[in-house]
């Protein structure tokens, strides 16, 4: 018998893996594990069934199972170490990758309700037709945060009422140049008073499971205090789906 691969796969499993320990080393340090085991493997007899025998005393046979448990214990916690390493991580998940399929990946919860509800409005001409119009603000940006858009809101849709995912008071546009609009984000808002009216038990405005942000009086609303919601259901938003500000958005193409 000599040592490669196929002698070391005949041999009983525990001493495959003392054969095996040294091929991640010098080839020499393999042959020098690989002819003790050999030597070893020529002492083992098998019984009527063709199961082996060890020819060690039982207290070396439970040393050595010891040691082969430390061994592979030893081995799967440096595989564990070092998976983190190839494994993606959440932030490489959310990458520029995640932002080109962003559109192409199942959406649930809000962000479903919202593609539903507004996947007719890509074409701004249809918002105008339901009543939805390009506020004085322009296209609102930010020198630190990015942007958010121009906002196009649908002002009989503001109160204080029940609120409904399928009905945005505001719809984001990105200007792409041209004078061409792209949806990016919808905006849910309603009047903080009214709402808080209605709900005497301090219950905060909420849709879907997600909280609103408030507010406060002046605004870019021109209305009293309101608690509003953005939903980045159209582009992708490194700082987060309802992150009223949104880094890849730009103003830069924008014109009056």
């Amino acid at each position: 018998m000599h040592c490669d691969v196929i002698s070391v796969n005949l041999l009983p499993s525990a001493l495959q893996a003392a054969a095996s320990a040294g091929r991640g080393n010098e080839h020499h340090t393999f042959h020098l594990w690989c002819a003790k085991a050999m030597a070893i493997a020529q002492r083992w007899t098998t019984d009527p069934t063709g199961v082996a025998i060890s020819p060690f005393p039982k207290t070396i046979q439970r040393e050595r199972t010891i040691m082969t448990i430390r061994s592979e214990v030893v081995f799967f916690s440096a595989l564990a170490m070092l998976l983190p390493l190839s494994a993606p991580s959440a932030a490489q998940m959310a990458g520029p990758d995640n932002a080109q399929n962003f559109l192409n990946q199942q959406a649930t919860g809000l962000v479903q309700a919202v593609r539903l509800a507004t996947a007719k409005y890509q074409n701004v001409s249809q918002a105008i037709k339901d009543g939805y119009q390009a506020d004085a603000n322009g296209c609102v940006s930010s020198p630190d945060e990015g942007a958010m858009g121009v906002h196009y809101i649908n002002g009989s849709l503001i109160g204080g009422g029940p609120l409904d995912a399928a009905h945005p008071q505001g719809l984001v546009y990105e200007p792409l140049g041209n004078g061409r609009l792209g949806l990016v984000a919808v905006e849910y808002i309603t009047i903080a008073q009214l709402w808080d009216g209605s709900h005497t038990d301090g219950s905060p405005a909420k849709l879907i499971g997600q909280e609103f942000d408030y507010m406060e009086a002046p605004n870019r609303f021109r209305l009293p205090a309101v608690y509003n919601l953005h939903v980045w259901a159209w582009k992708y938003n490194p700082m987060g789906v309802f992150s009223m500000w949104n880094p890849n958005v730009s103003c830069d193409s924008y014109t009056e």
